[in-house]
């Protein structure tokens, strides 16, 4: 779970996921699935 303020930046990723930019920074990707990025853009 992340805020929604937190997000900075969207991008899309490799078989229909997306991948999050994010303040602070993190060191891994955040990514969503295939399955849940319709719930995300929704929520986004």
């Amino acid at each position: 779970m992340v805020a929604h303020k937190a997000v900075t930046g969207v991008s899309l990723w490799f078989g229909g996921r997306m991948v999050l930019q994010l303040t602070p920074p993190t060191d891994e990707k955040v990514l969503i699935s295939k399955a849940r990025v319709p719930a995300f853009r929704e929520w986004f």
